[in-house]
């Protein structure tokens, strides 16, 4: 449930519910997604990591290793670089923030991982889900990164176990993907509420390869 308060003093409370029900098929990797998906975005300034925001020549390291063990060595790397603290970024900050303070929430996780990802020649897209066993429980943001003709879903955050993970929409960033956009009318946001559970329990291995549907 969401909760915005206007300047007249009305407030719109939104309530929504859904349950699914079996896996439709993965995403298509797409010509198109090669080209788009590698360049820098609006919170994923890929092309501002060959500067001095990272480690000198880690992005060299990380080009020399082959695809699929490349992801899995920039999910670790993000992981450990990052801590996970709530309220340490704000709305209108990108990779360049979060990799400065070495911290941020799950959307500045997905930005730094895909601006890597793309630096590196990956193509690579965040994704807004909903994730049961999400712990703090909220909206959550991931990556897919394209591999051959496959999607492998990343999550560096290591909140929440991938398997359970249901789409909720697709971008280059938080800019295409936003969950809350205003058009400039006097609106507040005072309250949201999450909840996604799953039928059974979820287990995560980080080393293994997830689709998301």
């Amino acid at each position: 449930m969401a909760e915005l308060s206007g300047e007249s003093g009305l407030v719109l409370a939104v309530d929504y519910r859904a349950t699914v029900t079996g896996r439709p098929a993965a995403h298509r990797v797409e010509p198109v997604d090669r080209i788009v998906h590698v360049r820098p975005s609006r919170y994923a300034q890929a092309d501002l990591l060959w500067g001095d925001l990272l480690p000198a020549g880690l992005i060299d390291r990380f080009m020399a290793i082959p695809p699929r063990e490349r992801v899995l060595v920039v999910r670790d790397w993000v992981h450990e670089t990052l801590d996970y603290r709530h309220g340490t970024t704000g709305p209108t900050d990108g990779i360049i923030e979060a990799i400065e303070r070495a911290e941020g929430v799950c959307r500045d996780f997905a930005h730094v991982t895909a601006g890597i990802l793309r630096a590196t020649d990956l193509p690579a897209r965040t994704v807004p889900v909903s994730a049961p066993q999400r712990a703090p429980m909220d909206f959550h943001a991931v990556v897919e990164v394209a591999i051959d003709d496959e999607r492998l879903l990343l999550d560096t955050t290591g909140l929440a176990p991938r398997r359970g993970m249901l789409r909720i929409a697709t971008g280059r960033d938080a800019a295409d993907t936003a969950f809350l956009a205003n058009d400039g009318s006097w609106l507040t946001l005072t309250g949201i509420q999450v909840t996604a559970t799953a039928s059974e329990h979820l287990e995560e291995d980080p080393r293994a390869e997830v689709a998301l549907c």
